[in-house]
């Protein structure tokens, strides 16, 4: 699997082509974006931003696992490495619990269950079971 730098161009290309089925419609200009390609078809993609308080921390703002793509394992895989990479703290919303589950599973810990989304972290330094 190939990763690359995006643009917003290409995510809006995307979902008009319906690859794409989040919104994708709070793009940042600072955001960071990154393609994952299996055989030069894009599998998912994920788009990052640095906390505008704190430089320690990374917000993972979307993800999504083209549909075609899902329930393979890629999407644990490619956060998985990511978050080996990353020497930040990681932090995102999940919309549900069973997007919750998902980042449970790849290492994230509930941070606040009781709001209507679901804050989770990830950092290095924390023990998980």
């Amino acid at each position: 699997m190939k990763e690359r730098e995006a643009t917003y161009e290409e995510v809006k290309q995307l979902k008009k082509e319906k690859i794409l089925e989040l919104p994708w419609d709070c793009l940042e200009k600072d955001d960071f974006i990154y393609l994952f390609e299996n055989n030069s078809c894009v599998c998912a993609v994920i788009r990052l931003s640095m906390d505008p308080c704190d430089n320690e921390i990374i917000w993972i703002d979307e993800f999504e696992i083209v549909r075609n793509y899902r329930k393979q394992g890629i999407g644990k895989l490619i956060i998985c490495r990511f978050l080996e990479e990353c020497n930040n703290v990681v932090k995102l919303m999940a919309k549900n619990s069973s997007v919750a589950e998902f980042w449970y599973k790849c290492g994230f810990q509930y941070d606040n269950p009781t709001w209507a989304e679901i804050p989770m972290v990830y950092s290095k330094h924390s023990c998980f079971n």
